[in-house]
Protein backbone atom coordinates (compact mmCIF):
# COMPACT_ATOMS: atom_id res chain seq x y z
CA UNK A 1 0.00 0.00 0.00
CA UNK A 2 1.22 3.08 -1.31
CA UNK A 3 -1.19 6.00 0.43
CA UNK A 4 -2.66 6.90 2.90
CA UNK A 5 -5.94 7.34 5.00
CA UNK A 6 -6.91 10.51 6.08
CA UNK A 7 -10.11 10.68 9.02
CA UNK A 8 -11.83 13.15 10.29
CA UNK A 9 -14.62 12.74 12.85
CA UNK A 10 -17.32 15.45 13.50
CA UNK A 11 -19.85 14.58 16.72
CA UNK A 12 -22.87 15.65 16.90
CA UNK A 13 -24.35 14.06 20.01
CA UNK A 14 -24.89 10.28 19.93
CA UNK A 15 -24.21 10.65 16.09
CA UNK A 16 -21.18 10.29 14.19
CA UNK A 17 -20.41 12.10 10.78
CA UNK A 18 -16.96 10.38 9.58
CA UNK A 19 -15.53 11.52 6.75
CA UNK A 20 -12.50 10.12 4.85
CA UNK A 21 -9.77 10.83 2.38
CA UNK A 22 -8.31 8.46 0.67
CA UNK A 23 -4.76 9.07 -1.59
CA UNK A 24 -2.68 6.18 -3.13
CA UNK A 25 0.53 7.15 -4.96
CA UNK A 26 0.35 4.01 -7.60
CA UNK A 27 -2.77 3.33 -8.41
CA UNK A 28 -6.54 3.83 -8.55
CA UNK A 29 -8.38 3.29 -5.34
CA UNK A 30 -11.21 1.09 -5.52
CA UNK A 31 -12.90 0.34 -2.81
CA UNK A 32 -13.22 1.78 0.82
CA UNK A 33 -15.01 -0.11 3.62
CA UNK A 34 -15.15 0.33 7.39
CA UNK A 35 -16.02 -1.82 10.60
CA UNK A 36 -17.30 -0.80 13.71
CA UNK A 37 -16.62 -2.95 16.62
CA UNK A 38 -15.07 -6.13 14.83
CA UNK A 39 -18.64 -6.09 13.26
CA UNK A 40 -18.56 -7.01 9.01
CA UNK A 41 -16.87 -4.56 6.50
CA UNK A 42 -19.50 -2.42 4.96
CA UNK A 43 -18.87 -0.76 1.83
CA UNK A 44 -18.38 3.07 1.83
CA UNK A 45 -19.81 4.98 -1.02
CA UNK A 46 -17.27 7.70 -2.75
CA UNK A 47 -18.01 11.26 -2.16
CA UNK A 48 -18.59 11.92 -6.56
CA UNK A 49 -20.02 8.46 -6.54
CA UNK A 50 -17.79 6.45 -8.25
CA UNK A 51 -14.59 4.68 -6.78
CA UNK A 52 -11.80 4.97 -9.94
CA UNK A 53 -9.36 7.84 -8.59
CA UNK A 54 -6.12 8.26 -6.79
CA UNK A 55 -7.82 10.26 -4.68
CA UNK A 56 -10.84 9.67 -3.66
CA UNK A 57 -13.57 11.09 -0.41
CA UNK A 58 -15.88 9.19 1.88
CA UNK A 59 -18.51 10.08 4.26
CA UNK A 60 -20.40 8.28 6.38
CA UNK A 61 -22.62 9.50 8.61
CA UNK A 62 -23.47 6.76 12.24
CA UNK A 63 -26.55 7.47 14.42
CA UNK A 64 -27.14 6.21 18.07
CA UNK A 65 -23.52 5.42 18.66
CA UNK A 66 -23.75 3.71 21.79
CA UNK A 67 -22.20 4.26 25.28
CA UNK A 68 -18.84 3.60 25.71
CA UNK A 69 -15.64 3.36 23.50
CA UNK A 70 -16.17 2.17 20.22
CA UNK A 71 -13.28 1.16 17.48
CA UNK A 72 -13.55 2.01 14.09
CA UNK A 73 -11.67 0.59 11.28
CA UNK A 74 -11.30 2.15 7.82
CA UNK A 75 -9.94 0.21 4.94
CA UNK A 76 -9.15 1.32 1.66
CA UNK A 77 -8.15 -1.21 -1.29
CA UNK A 78 -6.34 0.29 -4.68
CA UNK A 79 -6.46 -1.52 -7.91
CA UNK A 80 -3.69 -4.29 -7.10
CA UNK A 81 -5.73 -4.95 -4.15
CA UNK A 82 -3.28 -3.40 -1.45
CA UNK A 83 -4.86 -2.64 1.28
CA UNK A 84 -4.60 0.29 4.06
CA UNK A 85 -5.97 0.71 7.20
CA UNK A 86 -6.70 3.42 9.94
CA UNK A 87 -8.23 3.07 13.03
CA UNK A 88 -9.74 5.59 15.53
CA UNK A 89 -11.80 5.45 19.10
CA UNK A 90 -14.78 7.12 18.88
CA UNK A 91 -15.71 8.71 22.40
Amino acid sequence: WSGELMVNLEIDGKAVEVKVAVRDAASAVTRCEYSLNAGLWTLMQAEDGVVDSKEEGFTLRLEDVGEGEQLLVIRATDTSDNAGLARTILP
